[in-house]
């Protein structure tokens, strides 16, 4: 959506109380018909206009792909060449996160891992493993909260430095990609990023994994309609993605594939 955004809409909606506001005042109709009928009714053009452009809003939140929101976001790379990335969520999770980077190192794959700050105390060694293996790192929230992206910008903008402070501290890095809890994004999440260096990471494939509980289901809504380019959400919290993620490695394979890192697919630096 180039034209049609958060800015444009709001434009739009305050350009039509304006216009209402001025000939109401200025200019009321007279006579029989709905004009008249509004203009002497107010509040049944207030409500159903203000309601539109909230539940717009709303929806699109929970689109992030769709660039409503915000302009600041990939969620796909280059589609010239056969490659796709396996980006995880949610951990370091100190059982399974293991677990799949043991997979990735024996099949030589590449991944990004989207952290929560609050789960990193007592994990260290796992982000310095995350590291060391050649994986990269990105910004997933401090505490990742149902209601994280409801705060004020300034709480969310401490929230994300918390964690980047966090990751940098053990691996004298900072991460330059962020990615929303749920993949929320509305303008307070909008005007948070803004105000720092991170570039945010969507998705072109959720695979569900926190939902799914079949492996052959959740291999196939992986894998059914693979594109090149693709950016594919994995959760490391999950024991159903490591049950599923050498299987998954080598389907992808067998398609033709290579599993390549974040950065390389998009072709921007995983950090600042």
């Amino acid at each position: 959506m180039k034209r049609i955004n958060f800015k444009t809409v709001t434009l739009l909606f305050f350009l039509l109380l304006l216009f209402f506001n001025l000939t109401r005042w200025f200019a009321t109709p007279v006579g029989p018909g709905w004009t008249t009928f509004f203009y002497h009714h107010p509040a049944l053009f207030y409500a159903p206009l203000t309601g539109f452009y909230l539940i717009l809003s709303f929806i699109f939140a929970f689109l992030p792909c769709s660039k409503f929101h915000t302009r600041n976001i990939v969620c796909k790379g280059d589609a010239v060449n056969p490659c796709v990335a396996l980006t995880f969520d949610d951990g370091p999770d100190s059982a399974l996160t293991p677990v799949i980077l043991d997979i990735l190192k024996k099949h030589r794959v590449p991944a990004t891992f989207f952290l929560i700050g609050h789960q990193i105390a007592g994990n260290e060694s796992l982000i310095t493993r995350i590291d060391t293996e050649g994986h990269e790192m990105g910004n997933h929230s401090f505490d990742h909260s149902g209601l994280w992206d409801f705060r004020s910008t300034g709480a969310l903008r401490k929230d994300i430095l918390k964690t980047e402070e966090v990751i940098e501290k053990i691996v004298k890095k900072r991460p330059g990609y962020f990615r929303p809890p749920y993949g929320v994004i509305n303008p307070m999440v909008e005007w948070a990023i803004a105000g720092t260096r991170y570039l945010m990471i969507g998705w072109s494939v959720r695979s569900l994994d926190t939902l799914i509980r079949d492996e052959n289901k959740l291999l196939l809504r992986i894998t059914g309609n693979l594109r090149p380019g693709d950016i594919i959400l994995l959760h490391d919290n999950r024991r159903i993605t490591a049950a599923i993620l050498e299987e998954l490695i080598l389907i992808i394979r067998s398609k033709g594939f290579r599993l390549v890192s974040l950065s390389e697919l998009i072709k921007k630096t995983a950090y600042v």
